[in-house]
C-alpha cells in the first residue's frame, strides 16, 4: 500500500478495556463477522440483533507507516490496515431475533452484572462465548472498571501458551475512495412485559379443562391460590384443593399435568394454563374451586445467580 514506508512501528501498550458493542449497521455486522462465528451476508442476518461483550488486555501494537505516498488501488479498494493490536481477549456474542432482542433488552444489558446463564434465562437470548488467551475466573464476567477486569480474568495458557496474539485491527479509509452508504439496523421498542392475573371458577362436575386464557413461556412464573370445598361421589364425600387423591385441584400447562393444591409456583413449564378437579367421574360432583392464578414473565424476574447462592442454604436451587 505504501511502497516507501518504513518498517512497522511497535508500540508498547499496557491497557485493559471492556464493554458492549451493539451492531447497529450492516457494515458493523461484517466488521464483526469473526466474532459472530457465522455468515452475516443476506437479509436473514439483519433479522437478528447482535451485541458483543469484550474484555480485552492489550500488550502492544504494530502500526504501519502511512506518511508516504500510497500506490494506486483498484476501484473496489476502500480501506487499508493501519494498526494491529496484540494481547488477549474474551468475547461473548449475544443474539436474538428482532422481536426478542429489543431496545429495552439492550438497555438492561448495559447494566447487567449477573452471570451468563442468568442473562440467557432472563432475556431468552442466544449466547456464545470464546476466549483468545483470556478466561474468566468466575461466572460473573461483566466487569467494568480496570480493577474489576484484572480481578475477574486470568491468562489462559492453553491458548497459544498464553502469549499475546492479534486481537483487534484498525482500518483507515483510502484517500479519495468511494464508500457505499451504510445501512442502519433499527432496534424495535418491544412490548412492555406485564404480569397477568385471572380469577376462575372451576366446576367440580366439569370433566373438560377450564382454560385460564393464559399461556406461559419457559422461565415464566406461574403462581396462584385456590379455595373452596366440593363434594364428590353419591356418598357426599368432600374435598379441598389440596386433596391428595380424588377431589384435588390439577393444573395442566401445555401437555404436563401437575397437582396445584391450595398454593403453587412453577417456572419450568410452558404452554396454555388450564385447571380441573381430579376425578375419574365428574358428573356426580358438586361445588367449585375459586382459582386465582398469576403469570409473571421471566423478564420481570431476577434470576438466581448460581455463582452467588447463599452459602448458608442446605441445598442449591441450581441443582
Amino acid at each position: 500500500m505504501f511502497p516507501g514506508a518504513k518498517a512497522p512501528r511497535k508500540i508498547e501498550v499496557s491497557d485493559w478495556i471492556s464493554g458492549f458493542t451493539f451492531l447497529e449497521s450492516e457494515l458493523a455486522l461484517h466488521a464483526n463477522a469473526r466474532a459472530l462465528v457465522m455468515n452475516v451476508s443476506g437479509s436473514a442476518a439483519t433479522k437478528e440483533r447482535y451485541a458483543v461483550w469484550r474484555a480485552v488486555q492489550i500488550t502492544h501494537a504494530l502500526e504501519i507507516d502511512d506518511t508516504t505516498d500510497p500506490r494506486p488501488v483498484t476501484a473496489d479498494g476502500v480501506y487499508y490496515l493501519r494498526t494491529i493490536y496484540f494481547g488477549r481477549v474474551y468475547e461473548v456474542v449475544i443474539s436474538g431475533s428482532e422481536d426478542v432482542f429489543t431496545s429495552g433488552v439492550r438497555a438492561e444489558l448495559l447494566a447487567w452484572g449477573g452471570s451468563v446463564d442468568g442473562l440467557k434465562r432472563k432475556f431468552k437470548l442466544s449466547v456464545v462465548h470464546k476466549g483468545r488467551g483470556l478466561k474468566p475466573k468466575a461466572d460473573a464476567i461483566f466487569a467494568r472498571t480496570d480493577e474489576e477486569i484484572r480481578s475477574a480474568y486470568a491468562t489462559d495458557k492453553t491458548y497459544k501458551a498464553g502469549k499475546p496474539v492479534p486481537i483487534l485491527i484498525e482500518y483507515r479509509r483510502v484517500p479519495g475512495a468511494a464508500v457505499e452508504p451504510d445501512v442502519d439496523i433499527d432496534w424495535k421498542e418491544g412490548a412492555v412485559a406485564q404480569t397477568q392475573r385471572r380469577l376462575l371458577h372451576v366446576q367440580a362436575s366439569k370433566s373438560e379443562w377450564t382454560d385460564s386464557g393464559l399461556r406461559a413461556e419457559e422461565g415464566d412464573l406461574i403462581a396462584g391460590t385456590a379455595a373452596g370445598r366440593i363434594t364428590y361421589a353419591w356418598g357426599g364425600a368432600t374435598a379441598e384443593p389440596d386433596a391428595k387423591d380424588v377431589g384435588g385441584l390439577d393444573m395442566m400447562v401445555g401437555t404436563t399435568t401437575v397437582r396445584a393444591g391450595k398454593t403453587w409456583a412453577y417456572d419450568d413449564r410452558a404452554g396454555a394454563i388450564m385447571f380441573r378437579v381430579r376425578d375419574g367421574k365428574h358428573s356426580d360432583n358438586k361445588g367449585e374451586y375459586v382459582v386465582d392464578v398469576m403469570l409473571v414473565p421471566s423478564t420481570l424476574l431476577d434470576p438466581i445467580d448460581c455463582a452467588q447462592v447463599d452459602q448458608l442454604q442446605n441445598t442449591s436451587p441450581c441443582e
